[in-house]
C-alpha cells in the first residue's frame, strides 16, 4: 500500500513518466535505466506495464533517483 501512496504521489507531483507501449525487458527496461541516470536532477520515476512476455507485470524504476522524488517520499512537494 505505502508503494502505491508512493506512486500516486510521483504521479501527482509530474514526477512518474508512464509507458504503456509494449517493452522488453531486455534490453528496454536496461537502457531506460540508464537514460535516467543521465537525465541529472530532474529525473522522474519510470512506470512500465506492458512488458513482452510477462502478464500483469509492472515495472517501477528509478522512484527516488532524484532530489525531488527523495522529497515526494518523505511527503514534502516537489
Amino acid at each position: 500500500m505505502i508503494c502505491a501512496v508512493f506512486l500516486h504521489a510521483l504521479d501527482q507531483q509530474g514526477q512518474l513518466l508512464k509507458i504503456s507501449e509494449e517493452v522488453n525487458a531486455e534490453p528496454d527496461l536496461a537502457a531506460a535505466a540508464n537514460a535516467t541516470g543521465r537525465i541529472g536532477d530532474g529525473a522522474p520515476a519510470l512506470w512500465f506495464d506492458n512488458i513482452r512476455g510477462f502478464t500483469d507485470a509492472r515495472v517501477a524504476m528509478n522512484t527516488i533517483g532524484s532530489w525531488q522524488n527523495h522529497a515526494i517520499s518523505l511527503g514534502f512537494a516537489a
